[in-house]
C-alpha cells in the first residue's frame, strides 16, 4: 500500500496527501515476513515525479488558513473534488498493481463470503484475519449466513460503494478499535449509518468497540459479535453498541 499510496497521491485528479495507517503494537512493534518487490519493478510502476506545488504568484495555491475567504472556499472545493476522485483512482491503481505484481487488495474495501450473507461484520485493520477464521467457523458449525467486509479506506469514505455491497442485508455489525467521544461508540459506525441513510433496503446497523490501546480482539469476542448480529436479525433486542474488554479488575 505504500507503493500504491505514492501513485494515488501524485495522480493528476487527486494531488492530496495519503496516510497509510496500521495497527499500533500488532504491526508497529512486532515483526513478520514481507515480500518487497524489486526496485526496478517499483520504478517501472510509479510514474516520474512531476513537481506541482511550486510557489508562483501567477498560480496561487492554499498554504494556510490566512488565505482569503473566497480563495479558501475555492481551494476547499477542489480538495473535496480530489478526495472524491480518489475513490476511482484507488480502485484503478489497485488493478494496475495486480497487473504488475500479481497481488490485489480489492481497492476501497474487501468482501469475504458476502454473496449469500444475511449478516455482515465490518472490520478495519489486522483483526480482519481472525475475523475470517470466525466467519468460516460459524458458517460451517452454526450454519449462519455471515459475511465480512474489510474497510481499507476511511477517507474518502466509500459511501455509494458500501450501499451497493450491503443492499438487502439484514444486519451489519461495525467493529471499531477507537472511540468517537459524544457518540459512545467508534466513528466508523456513524460513518456507515450516515452512508446508508438513503439506501432502499437499509440493514440494521449495530456497533462494537474492542481492542482499544492495543488490546486483543479475540476469537471469542468476534464470535459474540456474530451471535449478537444473528440475534438482531431474528428480531431480538440487542444493544446499539456493545463494548468488549471491560471485564478487568
Amino acid at each position: 500500500m505504500i507503493i500504491m499510496g505514492c501513485k494515488i497521491a501524485e495522480h493528476k485528479d487527486v494531488r492530496l496527501p495519503v496516510n497509510i495507517c496500521f495497527d499500533g503494537w500488532y504491526l508497529s512493534y512486532l515483526a513478520e515476513p514481507v515480500y518487497i518487490p524489486d526496485q526496478q519493478e517499483v520504478d517501472d510502476f510509479l510514474p516520474p515525479y512531476e513537481q506541482e506545488a511550486v510557489l508562483d504568484p501567477e498560480k496561487p495555491m492554499l498554504i494556510d488558513s490566512w488565505t482569503p475567504s473566497g480563495l479558501f472556499t475555492k481551494y476547499r472545493i477542489s480538495h473535496c473534488e480530489g478526495m472524491e476522485a480518489a475513490k476511482r483512482v484507488i480502485n484503478e491503481v489497485d488493478r494496475e498493481f495486480e497487473g504488475k505484481f500479481g497481488r490485489s487488495y480489492s481497492g476501497l474495501f474487501e468482501e469475504y463470503s458476502t454473496e449469500d450473507a444475511d449478516i455482515v461484520l465490518l472490520t478495519v485493520g489486522s483483526c480482519t484475519g481472525t475475523a475470517r477464521v470466525i466467519i468460516d467457523k460459524m458458517r460451517d458449525k452454526d450454519n449462519l449466513k455471515v459475511g465480512l467486509i474489510k474497510l481499507r479506506c476511511v477517507r474518502p469514505f466509500p459511501r455509494k460503494e458500501l450501499c451497493r455491497a450491503l443492499d438487502g442485508k439484514a444486519v451489519v455489525g461495525v467493529m471499531d478499535r477507537q472511540v468517537s467521544f459524544g457518540w459512545n461508540s467508534g466513528s466508523v459506525l456513524w460513518e456507515l449509518r450516515s452512508a446508508l441513510y438513503d439506501a432502499q433496503n437499509r440493514p440494521h446497523v449495530i456497533g462494537f468497540v474492542d481492542g482499544l490501546a492495543g488490546g486483543d480482539v479475540t476469537k471469542e469476542h468476534l464470535e459474540e459479535m456474530v451471535r449478537l448480529m444473528a440475534d438482531k436479525a431474528q428480531g431480538k433486542e440487542v444493544a446499539e453498541v456493545t463494548w468488549f474488554g471491560t471485564d478487568v479488575p
